[in-house]
């Protein structure tokens, strides 16, 4: 059996931290800033853990 590949835009997407949470970037803070308030931009600031419904489908794209 060939070996698994790891799904290329998956990895440049999530991140696994050392206990094994999955971390991902918040969305709608790339472009259009200039109308949406400074609070909304600090909250969306950040990683974010991928929900507990959604870690196994992206463990399998990450080959875990």
């Amino acid at each position: 059996m060939p070996k698994a590949k790891t799904h290329s835009g998956s990895s440049k997407r999530f991140r696994r931290t050392g206990t094994g949470k999955i971390l991902r970037q918040k969305a709608n803070r790339r472009h259009l800033l200039e109308h949406k308030p400074s609070t909304r931009t600090r909250r969306l600031d950040g990683r974010t853990t991928v929900s507990a419904n959604d870690t196994k489908r992206v463990n399998k794209l990450l080959n875990g």
